[in-house]
């Protein structure tokens, strides 16, 4: 049995009892998803197939800074998308600092630990993350109505049932209907092919063939993941994402990488593999919260929004300090730096979340 939930078995399909230690909300919680044997990127081996398909040694250097640089996501929480979304001054303080720093050293990052732990616990996230849950059925009517393809051969297929449910006990009816049922077979292929060209291949283990699907639709990235509903039926849970934030996450990687001309006209396709494996990782982490909802026990499709379960802030200053104490001597001077920004622009929340990932570090040892 999957330790998130005491209901259902996730742990089979979709994370297995990890070893590594994460802070969060003054806990030590393990993590370890199946969607990657590397935890710290989860998605080395989606890229690795699009390094193949390009061939090119700057695109597996890209991959090689993504997969030492990307975490796994932190545990995250379910709530009704009208919930109001907590104000966090503290990321958005610890950002802006990243900002203003980085403008005046553009060649440098004066804060590649805390910027990294930031993104690691779920800060920066420029949007809510929104995620609709589906069942078999009602996921079919979604894709339709989110592709034009599929909803064209939908209408197509209705209309023909129509047509063969009025002509029912005709012998002539399939030779009057045979351009219909022509038509119906060249939409099929071409929805297949349309479908077939949207697909994001995510290169994943063969253990999640069928559990796992992405997409591009325009200029978002999509994903889908099947889970195990307790009434025994599946859910679909969906979500999507700006290709943008993909391409621009990737377009960092290729400059610490040093590549970042080499690869150019590859980053769209990187892009969209990253954003997939990102939002598979995140829906994933939701999952025991997803399932536990009420809405989850009723056939019908419902919508969420998922978010950190801790504040990202707190959780990557606690780490912080505790590399500090560990001798990291490049964590102890973010950790004297941002004190001292922190002091100077009278930021009395941001001294007292430092105090509070102080005494969280303190309870770790």
């Amino acid at each position: 049995m999957g330790k998130y939930d005491a209901t259902v078995d996730l742990d089979r399909d979709y994370w297995h009892d990890g070893t590594q230690s994460q802070i969060i909300g003054g806990e030590e919680e393990l993590l370890g998803r199946e969607y990657g044997e590397d935890e710290r990127i989860g998605d080395e081996e989606e890229l690795l197939g699009n390094e193949e398909l390009l061939g090119a040694e700057a695109v597996r250097a890209v991959i090689e800074k993504a997969r030492d640089n990307r975490q796994p996501p932190p545990k995250m929480k379910a709530v009704p998308v009208d919930e109001p979304e907590e104000k966090d001054e503290v990321t958005d303080w610890l950002t802006d600092t990243f900002v203003g720093a980085a403008a005046l050293a553009p060649e440098v990052d004066p804060f590649p630990i805390t910027s990294k732990l930031l993104l690691r616990f779920g800060g920066g996230q420029a949007e809510p993350r929104y995620v609709r849950i589906d069942t078999e059925e009602s996921y079919k009517d979604f894709r339709a109505s989110q592709s034009p393809e599929l909803a064209e051969l939908r209408d197509r297929v209705e209309s023909l049932e129509q047509a063969l449910a009025e002509h029912e006990g005709d012998p002539n009816a399939h030779g009057m209907l045979s351009d219909e049922m022509s038509d119906v077979e060249l939409v099929g292929a071409e929805a297949a092919q349309a479908e077939a060209d949207k697909k994001v291949d995510m290169w994943l283990p063969e253990r999640f063939d069928g559990k796992v699907h992405a997409w591009q639709e325009n200029d978002y990235v999509c994903a889908s993941i099947k889970l195990p509903g307790s009434d025994g039926e599946l859910r679909i849970c969906t979500s999507m994402m700006p290709i943008k934030d993909g391409v621009e996450e990737m377009a960092r990687h290729a400059s610490e990488a040093g590549v970042d001309e080499e690869v150019v006209g590859y980053l769209p396709a990187m892009g969209c593999v990253l954003g997939a494996g990102t939002l598979v990782k995140e829906m994933a982490a939701a999952a025991p919260s997803i399932l536990r909802r009420p809405e989850a026990a009723k056939a019908e499709p419902f919508v969420v929004r998922i978010e950190p379960r801790a504040n990202p802030a707190l959780c990557a200053l606690a780490v912080l300090i505790l590399e500090c104490r560990a001798g990291n001597q490049q964590a102890c001077d973010e950790w004297r730096r941002l004190c001292a920004a922190a002091k100077a622009g009278g930021a009395v929340a941001v001294a007292k979340a430092m105090t509070e990932a102080a005494a969280l570090a303190a309870s770790a040892r």
